[in-house]
């Protein structure tokens, strides 16, 4: 068996391995979309783009500051269909 010390430590050694995603938003200022991602002040984050939700590629290297950052990308045409996500770097 496990004892109940062994069953209390679980959600404590379990915490520790969690964290919040980071959450994008998007605006359209001037012709530029302005994408801002929260994050954890102090960390670093890459920015990915991708047209095919397979094939990401990094554009950009952030770091938080009041928990967000904002990526500018310029809109090229109509046609283009894009997809950006954060990830957080070791």
């Amino acid at each position: 068996g496990i004892t109940d010390e062994a069953y209390e430590a679980i959600p404590s050694q379990l915490l520790t391995r969690l964290r919040p995603e980071s959450i994008g938003s998007i605006l359209q200022v001037a012709g530029d979309l302005q994408i801002e991602f929260t994050g954890f002040d102090g960390y670093p984050y890459a920015v990915e783009i991708s047209t095919d939700l397979q094939n990401w590629t990094v554009v950009s290297t952030n770091f938080p500051a009041n928990g967000a950052f904002t990526v500018q990308d310029s809109v090229s045409g109509a046609a283009d269909q894009r997809f950006y996500r954060s990830q957080l770097l070791p």
